[in-house]
């Protein structure tokens, strides 16, 4: 006999119990759902929508321009579902995905799975109406706005590769715009120029390319670990010039994305580069630039890449070492897209800087990236942060005029040490200017 879902308590953690055709429906911690219940604010929950992508018969996942997706039956259809042989069928299946990639996958999948019980249904039961399709946005409602685009881009490998049934979200419909919301906000200047006072102390070369990469351009680990010598262009004399190297393609994996890197090398990173060129045992075009080291300094592998977990393992041993506030390599990327748009850097030459997609049309960011004008934006990017983008920290050396009132003095010192905005000095600055010609004009009567 096949075990029915049990009472539970509703999404919105209501005590009293709904019911539906004289029965309780929600009792308890966990939530489950029946192929009777009419949703609530979601389009398509109530699978009336005629672009929901759900049906009221054995079709699934049939987003708005879609066919639908007829239910296959399989064998033990009608007992409850296994989630550990679901993600183990859904690894078997799916072999695209790193190990680090599927501890997020897996971890998300068994959200999803405690919060809707999954347990407690057949594959049938999941397959008919729009069962999952209200399981899934019920749990999506409990996640922060800044996780609901990335929990909803891990959900579909255990259900279309481990479940077997199609995917029942249509994004465009269910999910019409993302909240673009950062788990972490730009980091403050001071913690950026305590790292930077610190990383400048360093001497193993390797150590400061490790530190470079993030902090001057804004890259992830996984995209300045998988850079390799051959990526490196050089001048006439033969010193390091430009980096330039493309992502991912259809025949393996590189970058996370498939955007094009190009990297314009300020002499900090070159006498970083020529000295790490001189103690690196093989560095030849086709070797990573950084592979994996050991903590004692020994390098097994010269063509085994640095993972991100040995990436953060290290990056945390900058930190207790030098007793440093926290401050992950994702920071310093929003803080290399924040410090970039304020010097006045386009969109395509931050692109080309961080490797962002720079648009959300796969045809169009194809035709992007087959002629990028990566001239002109080198270009661009050495005139707006010729230092990198960790260089706007380095104060500029000006002379302050004395002859300028003391309060208007005040105002720029407070602006340089990064105190005070750009808006706050033009304002107030503008109400120095207004308050002085104001004492002229009383004095001239």
């Amino acid at each position: 006999m096949n075990k029915q879902p049990p009472e539970t308590q509703d999404e919105r953690g209501r005590d009293t119990p709904i019911r539906v055709q004289g029965k309780p429906l929600y009792v308890g911690k966990i939530m489950y759902l029946t192929p009777e219940v009419v949703g609530t604010t979601h389009p398509g929950k109530d699978g009336n929508d005629p672009k929901s992508g759900e049906s009221r018969d054995n079709t699934v996942g049939a987003g708005e321009g879609q066919e639908p997706i007829v239910y296959q039956p399989l064998p033990g259809d009608e007992t409850l579902v296994d989630v550990e042989a679901i993600k183990e069928q859904a690894h078997q299946t799916y072999r695209r995905l790193a190990p680090s990639s599927w501890n997020e996958y897996d971890r998300t999948f068994d959200q999803f799975a405690e919060h809707s019980g999954l347990k407690n249904y057949t594959r049938k039961q999941l397959a008919t109406g729009n069962l999952l399709k209200r399981l899934i946005l019920n749990f999506m409602d409990t996640v922060p706005e800044y996780s609901k685009k990335t929990k909803n881009a891990h959900l579909p490998i255990h259900i279309r590769y481990g479940l077997k049934l199609a995917y029942p979200i249509d994004t465009k419909v269910d999910f019409p715009k993302f909240p673009r919301v950062r788990r972490g906000q730009t980091p403050d200047n001071d913690i950026v120029r305590e790292w930077k006072t610190a990383m400048d102390t360093m001497k193993d070369p390797y150590d400061c390319l490790v530190w470079d990469g993030p902090a001057m351009y804004g890259l992830r680990p996984s995209h300045f670990n998988n850079l390799t010598w051959g990526d490196i262009q050089t001048d006439t004399q033969g010193k390091p010039k430009t980096i330039i190297a493309y992502g991912c393609d259809d025949t393996g994996k590189r970058f996370k994305s498939t955007s094009p890197i190009g990297l314009v090398l300020n002499p900090t990173i070159i006498a970083h580069l020529e000295a790490w060129r001189k103690l690196h045992p093989a560095p030849h075009p086709e070797n990573p630039i950084l592979p994996y080291r050991t903590v004692t300094g020994k390098i097994p592998d010269v063509k085994r890449r640095m993972t991100h977990e040995e990436h953060w393992r290290l990056w945390n041993r900058f930190k207790d070492t030098y007793k440093l506030p926290p401050l992950r390599a994702k920071d310093l990327r929003h803080f290399a897209s924040s410090t970039g748009r304020i010097a006045g850097m386009s969109k395509p030459a931050m692109c080309l800087m961080m490797g962002h997609d720079p648009t959300a049309n796969r045809a169009d960011m194809q035709a992007h990236y087959d002629n990028v004008p990566m001239d002109q934006l080198l270009a661009e990017q050495q005139e707006k942060l010729p230092n990198g983008v960790i260089g706007v920290l380095d104060a500029p050396k000006i002379t302050i005029i004395d002859g300028l009132p003391s309060d208007a003095i005040d105002i720029v010192r407070a602006y340089l040490d990064g105190r005070i905005g750009v808006m706050d000095v033009i304002t107030k600055l503008d109400g120095i200017r207004l308050k002085s010609a104001k004492t002229h004009e009383l004095l001239a009567q």
